[in-house]
């Protein structure tokens, strides 16, 4: 059984890849709707979130725990593995490097925390053709279908790509290219559906369920996830 944990609607995106190359296997979906936003909470307070999520999978039967969360990723996976060494875990991180690779100028959108913990993040804060753009409350307006002009998050300028380093912000491309023009998105839920590909077992009918640790929110996800199709 394969486990997803993120804070709300932003780890449907990755959790929707990997439906399409893993058609036989059971998921379960953790939103943790109680806590979000997570990108704003310590390093330590992300830990034991995770450490909790993580505990409640393995009681459900997961044997594969994705954290479709870079936030998530970046301040409490390598914690996670140490604590469940029996699961195998798999990350999300900013796909900073394609942007690299692509040349031009990047904008690279992430939460607070991302910004401070993720070690790629971290080895790349030099690299001048990178704008990196903490955000405090873009998640939390997402999730909750309240995006202002995108003005009040980040400055317009002339950007070649732009690196969505949160999961939530897949929800919001048509108003980036609408705001920057024409650019290039850079994200990692492809990547994320590839890594599990190799490791999920496919010997069974595909099942989805859901679990909130705050309001339940069942028909909205799937909703979403239609959507996305």
């Amino acid at each position: 059984m394969i486990g997803f944990i993120d804070s709300g609607i932003g780890g449907l995106f990755v959790f929707n890849e990997c439906l399409k190359v893993c058609p036989n296997n059971e998921f379960i979906y953790l939103a943790d709707n109680r806590n979000i936003p997570f990108g704003n909470k310590t390093k330590q307070q992300l830990k034991v979130i995770a450490e909790k999520n993580c505990k409640l999978l393995v009681e459900k039967g997961c044997d594969i725990i994705v954290f479709a969360c870079n936030t998530l990723t970046a301040a409490a996976i390598s914690h996670c593995r140490k604590v469940f060494s029996q699961i195998f875990f798999i990350g999300i991180e900013p796909a900073i490097l394609p942007a690299i690779k692509n040349g031009g100028k990047t904008l690279v959108l992430l939460t607070n925390a991302t910004f401070k913990f993720s070690k790629l993040i971290n080895a790349n804060l030099k690299n001048n053709n990178l704008v990196f753009n903490p955000q405090s409350i873009l998640a939390n307006d997402i999730e909750k279908n309240k995006v202002k002009n995108l003005a009040c998050y980040f400055a317009k300028d002339n950007f070649k790509n732009v690196v969505l380093g949160c999961t939530h912000y897949n929800f919001i491309r048509n108003e980036i290219s609408s705001f920057l023009g024409n650019v290039n998105f850079f994200e990692a839920s492809t990547g994320v559906a590839s890594r599990l590909k190799n490791f999920a077992k496919n010997n069974e009918k595909q099942k989805i369920s859901f679990i909130f640790t705050g309001a339940e929110e069942k028909e909205r996800y799937l909703k979403i996830l239609k959507n996305l199709n």
